[in-house]
């Protein structure tokens, strides 16, 4: 696997991951529109996304997730590959 700086991903997708739901941007590579959505706490409909991801670009997708805890406890669709990102200030997630 190329080191994340070679890397030339499809799309990019943030997440914070919560106990009851998920929120999503989705962002194209080469594009400045963004989507937003919204997924429930279930197996069923994270791995519905996650397969409807992967179809719409391929791979590979950059995945950033917002963690308040239970990191060691989270479990991806198989088609997702994470790399970890060292931990941000809260105030991480306003752009510039």
């Amino acid at each position: 696997m190329a080191p994340l700086s070679n890397q030339q991903f499809k799309a990019f997708v943030g997440i914070d991951w919560a106990d009851t739901k998920h929120d999503i941007c989705l962002q194209q590579a080469g594009d400045d529109k963004r989507e937003f959505d919204c997924i429930p706490h279930q197996v069923t409909r994270i791995n519905e996304w996650a397969k409807a991801l992967h179809q719409r670009f391929g791979g590979p997708i950059a995945i950033a997730l917002e963690l308040a805890r239970g990191a060691d406890r989270l479990c991806v669709a198989k088609t997702c590959v994470l790399h970890p990102i060292p931990d941000q200030p809260r105030n991480a997630r306003e752009v510039p």
